[in-house]
């Protein structure tokens, strides 16, 4: 029973490491899709990997979240990751609005709107994970 528990808490710890090397692949999209100062034509492919740096990161962070609202010892690594899923989407909010009201470039204004709205659909997921779990 002693080591069922010890194993139990090894894999919650190991989950929300993963899950936490998960969340600086996000930050790091999300800091790739921020525009550069500069005019530079490389920034549109930056821009991709960025996006698909952070849309990857999310889906996997997600998985492993849903994996983790099972059992006592993982609620609350659960909680502390809903939280920032949450502050996650508020910086990324944050970061759209400012992308949308200073930079003209169209891709640019595509991709500001596309981070709020995306901002916007993680914090319902969180929400409603949260209120189900």
């Amino acid at each position: 029973m002693c080591l069922q528990t010890v194993l139990f808490a090894m894999k919650s710890i190991s989950l929300f490491a993963v899950s936490l090397l998960f969340y600086i692949g996000m930050l790091w999209g999300m800091s790739a899709i921020t525009p550069l100062s500069s005019e530079d034509t490389a920034h549109f492919e930056i821009l991709l990997i960025g996006w698909a740096v952070m849309l990857v990161s999310c889906w996997f962070s997600i998985k492993i979240w849903e994996k983790m609202n099972n059992g006592i010892c993982c609620r609350y690594f659960s909680l502390v990751l809903s939280v920032l899923f949450v502050l996650f989407a508020l910086a990324l909010c944050v970061d759209g609005l400012f992308v949308m009201l200073f930079d003209h470039r169209p891709h640019e204004l595509f991709s500001g709107v596309c981070m709020i709205l995306f901002s916007a659909v993680v914090m319902l997921y969180a929400v409603k994970v949260r209120r189900n779990g």
